[in-house]
């Protein structure tokens, strides 16, 4: 059996997140969530995931802010 993927939903529309999750979970593919862009750096340095889906539209920050902040110090992927 391969090793589980993670993948961080940095998302705040909760029926997205739950769409995701089932689509991927099939694929051996977790999905951890974080609805705001804040709680997504903080996911993305602890769980270090194996790729990010980032929103662009977040309640605290704009997406393209969170991309620069992980940029600084990851070269996870990022869509």
């Amino acid at each position: 059996m391969s090793p589980e993927i993670v993948v961080l939903a940095i998302e705040d529309e909760p029926q997205l997140v739950r769409f995701l999750r089932t689509s991927l979970a099939g694929h051996s593919m977790k999905v951890v969530d974080a609805p705001t862009g804040a709680l997504g750096l903080v996911e993305a340095s602890t769980r270090v995931p194996d790729l990010i889906l980032l929103d662009l539209g977040l309640p605290d920050m704009d997406g393209v802010e969170v991309c620069r902040r992980l940029r600084e110090w990851t070269s996870i992927p990022i869509l």
